[in-house]
This record gives C-alpha cells, sequence and structure tokens, in this order.
C-alpha cells in the first residue's frame, strides 16, 4: 500500500485555521460516492488502483485531514476562492481552488502524472471539487468567506461557514440517496448540460448561490431557512458529484 505522504495525519490541529472545511468529512465522502455510483465499473478499478491505498472517501477527505500536519500549510489557500463582492474574478497569480483544478485536470486527462503522481493529483482533485461547489468557498474576502460571521442557530452561536459545512447537511439529514432522487427528477438534458459545464462555470455557479446564503435577517438562522437551502444543497453535492464522474471519466475511460 503506498501513500505518497510520509508524516503521521492524525495530530491535532495545533491552532484553528483561518478557514473551515467546506462541506465537511460527510459532505466531501458524498460527493465521491456520487461520483463513483455514476462511473463505468472498468474507471473505477482504474482510479482505484491510481488511488493505490485510499478509498474514494479517504481520498475526497485528505486535504482537510493533512491541515493536521503544518507542512502541507502551503495548501491552506487552495481551498477556496477569494473575490470581493461585486467584483468578477480575476486570474490570480497565487494558487486558489480555480489554479490548481485547473492543473490537475489538465495533468489528468494529458496522463502525464499517471507513472507517479496521480495518487497525489486524485487526491487534490476529489477535495477541491467539492471545494469549490460550497457556495462560501467563492466568497467574500472581507468576511473570510463566512468565517467572521456568527449567527444565532439551534438556541446556539454558530459560524456561517461552518453552518454550511456541516450542520446543513447532517441536520436537513441530506444523504446520497437524497441526491440521486434529485438526479432522477431533472429533465432530460440538464445532467449533461451540467456534466459538460466547465471549470469557470462550477466557480461562477457558486458565486452566484452568495446571495441565498446570506439571505437571512436580525444574525438569525430560522427553519425555512434551512429548509430552504437543503434543496441547493443537495444540488450543490449532486453537481460536483456528476462533475467529478466526469473528469474521472476523461482521465480513465476507454481511449483515455
Amino acid at each position: 500500500m503506498k501513500r505518497w505522504f510520509l508524516a503521521p495525519l492524525l495530530l491535532l490541529l495545533l491552532a484553528a485555521p483561518a478557514r473551515s472545511w467546506a462541506w465537511g468529512k460527510q459532505g466531501h465522502e458524498m460527493v465521491a460516492q456520487i461520483a463513483f455510483h455514476f462511473l463505468d465499473p472498468a474507471v473505477r478499478q482504474k482510479v482505484l488502483k491510481a488511488l493505490d491505498g485510499f478509498s474514494i472517501e479517504e481520498a475526497a477527505t485528505w486535504m482537510d485531514d493533512a491541515r493536521a500536519n503544518h507542512s502541507f500549510d502551503a495548501m491552506r489557500p487552495w481551498h477556496y476562492i477569494d473575490i470581493e463582492k461585486g467584483k468578477d474574478y480575476q486570474p490570480a497569480v497565487d494558487k486558489n481552488a480555480l489554479t490548481i483544478l485547473n492543473g490537475v485536470i489538465g495533468k489528468l486527462q494529458q496522463q502525464a502524472s499517471f507513472t507517479g503522481n496521480a495518487q497525489r493529483d486524485l487526491l487534490l482533485l476529489f477535495h477541491l471539487v467539492g471545494d469549490i461547489h460550497q457556495p462560501l468557498h467563492t466568497g467574500y474576502p472581507a468576511d473570510k468567506g463566512g468565517n467572521s460571521i456568527n449567527v444565532d442557530y439551534d438556541n446556539s452561536q454558530v459560524n456561517l461557514h461552518s453552518l454550511w459545512d456541516t450542520r446543513l447537511i447532517a441536520d436537513e439529514k441530506i444523504t446520497v440517496a437524497d441526491c440521486l432522487n434529485l438526479y432522477a427528477s431533472w429533465p432530460p438534458g440538464r445532467a449533461e448540460a451540467v456534466r459538460n459545464t466547465g471549470l469557470m462555470g462550477w466557480m461562477t455557479e457558486s458565486r452566484a448561490l452568495l446571495p441565498q446564503v446570506y439571505a437571512f435577517s436580525e444574525g438569525r438562522i430560522d427553519k425555512s431557512y434551512c429548509a430552504q437551502n437543503k434543496a441547493l444543497v443537495e444540488q450543490q453535492l449532486l453537481s460536483a458529484g456528476l462533475r467529478l464522474a466526469r473528469v474521472l471519466e476523461r482521465s480513465f475511460g476507454t481511449g483515455a
């Protein structure tokens, strides 16, 4: 069983990160599971071989697990894209989720990394496809993607970003089955349109959802907000899974 990193990942975080983890463990695992649901069995086997000992769930959460090791601190800005409110995205000099994904997808589809680095590229791919579909990971630097906003929720103070990362999925009991039911309800052509959307489109779609994310008043999140946004979360998890599957198909499918 080959693992491309050697440092242990069971260390406790020594300091709280400036940014929360998109979707949390459950959401990232769901994205990977949805993607594998739509993959041809032969492609699944090729991906698992390239992951070389990682399960798809481990691959999906590895970048967050690695935060416990400070030798990976350079990857922290890779989880998100900062864009000022009311501004358009400008190509970044520094690395962010979009630039890393663009590079990783390009390498995988050229098969240039299959001799040794496919595992590393897949660990980044599995995670960052999920990240970029969490709207607050395409958010505003002024509030650190919602990390600096506390809201009243369920009789306690909750960070807005963490609410979207974990609480909505857990409290609304969102499952892979829910996402697949949503897929079954889509009109003909919608799923293929989602699959064929380019990387920049993934970001702009998430960005367009921010007004709905911030649609609460007096710093309070109520049940209606959660119920309304349950459908949005299911949509984003499903879209992420479909798009991850499409990248994997193009990289590992017949003729790849």
